[in-house]
């Protein structure tokens, strides 16, 4: 049996003065280890603090890699803060979700946001993606399990 390595990454200070508040986001890592078993590996990652709310000011970038195929996800529960009717219609952007290949940046997921979605099963087409996770400093919700 194999180890997969899944890396997880955020760090939260926020600074106050008289007149200005401000946060500051900075990568550190957390790694977290799901057993392997060829021919398949089995796994689960949630947004932070799942099922209770997620931070405010949120920026994750996850990398997630298998020893060797391809990755597939089953989303299990999604719910963020809902999209903006802004001049292009309606966007994610306050809190999102969005979901790459490691070397080609392809997109598997754009940002998508809104409450209690039901998004369809992704399938990588390489053995490593990137899971970026943003979220703004207003309204928190559940997050994402897959």
């Amino acid at each position: 049996m194999q180890i997969l390595d899944m890396s997880f990454y955020v760090r939260k200070f926020t600074f106050a003065s008289c007149f200005i508040v401000f946060s500051i986001s900075y990568i550190e890592q957390r790694d977290v280890k799901v057993p392997c078993a060829e021919p398949q590996c089995d796994g689960s990652l949630t947004s932070g603090n799942y099922p209770f709310r997620y931070s405010k000011l949120r920026h994750d970038n996850t990398t997630l890699c298998v020893p060797s195929g391809k990755i597939k996800i089953n989303w299990i529960d999604f719910s963020l803060e809902q999209p903006e009717h802004t001049g292009y219609g309606m966007e994610c952007v306050y809190d999102w979700i969005k979901i790459v290949e490691c070397d080609t940046q392809e997109i598997l997921l754009n940002k998508t946001c809104g409450r209690n979605l039901t998004l369809p099963t992704l399938t990588s087409k390489t053995n490593c993606i990137n899971i970026i996770f943003k979220s703004d400093g207003n309204w928190q919700f559940r997050g994402w399990y897959f």
